[in-house]
C-alpha cells in the first residue's frame, strides 16, 4: 500500500527483511515486507582497480563498507522506515572472496576479485578433499574467535 510519503510500498505488519549484494561493478539493496514484495530497490556503481593486465582489486572498505552502509541509509531515508523494522538482513558478495583482516577487523590490503589471475582458489583447484581438508583441520586448530572465546563452533551440537 502507498504511505503517502512518495508512493513507498509499506507493510501493515511493520517488519522488513534488507538483502545486499556487493557485486563486481555495481551493489545493490531490496527492502522486501513479510510477503516477499520488494517494497524499494537501490543501486550503486563502484569500479573495480586494474593496477595492472591480469589482475582485478577492490577496496574492501572504499567498496564493501561504504556501499552497505550507503544503501541502507539509502533505503532507509527512502522508505521512512525504522531500522528496528528490519528483522533480517541477508548479505552476498563477490565469490569466492576471502578479505584478511588485522585484530582490529582492518583489511590488511584490497582484495582479489575473481576474474583476477591472482585469486586465491586458483591455487586449490588440483587439490584433493583429503588435502583440502588437512588444510581446513589446520585453519580450525589455530581459530581465534571475537569475545575471547576459543571453542570451535564447528564441534558444538545443534
Amino acid at each position: 500500500m502507498a504511505d503517502g510519503k512518495g508512493g513507498v510500498l509499506v507493510d501493515a505488519e511493520g517488519v522488513y527483511f534488507l538483502g545486499v549484494d556487493i557485486g563486481t561493478y555495481e551493489s545493490k539493496a531490496v527492502l522486501t515486507n513479510l510477503e516477499g514484495r520488494i517494497v524499494h530497490h537501490e543501486v550503486i556503481s563502484h569500479q573495480m582497480i586494474v593496477p595492472k593486465p591480469g589482475l582485478a582489486e577492490h577496496d574492501a572498505d572504499g567498496v564493501w563498507w561504504h556501499d552497505f552502509c550507503l544503501l541502507v541509509e539509502r533505503i532507509l531515508q527512502a522508505t521512512r522506515i525504522s531500522s528496528d523494522q528490519i528483522k533480517a538482513i541477508g548479505c552476498s558478495a563477490i565469490a569466492p572472496a576471502v578479505l584478511p583482516v588485522d585484530r582490529e577487523g582492518k583489511p590488511f590490503g584490497r582484495l582479489f576479485c575473481t576474474v583476477s589471475i591472482r585469486a586465491p582458489w586458483r591455487r586449490f583447484e588440483s587439490w584433493s578433499i583429503d588435502s583440502a581438508m588437512q588444510c581446513v583441520s589446520k585453519v580450525r586448530q589455530r581459530f581465534i574467535y571475537a569475545g575471547g572465546r576459543t571453542e570451535d563452533p564447528l564441534d558444538q551440537k545443534a
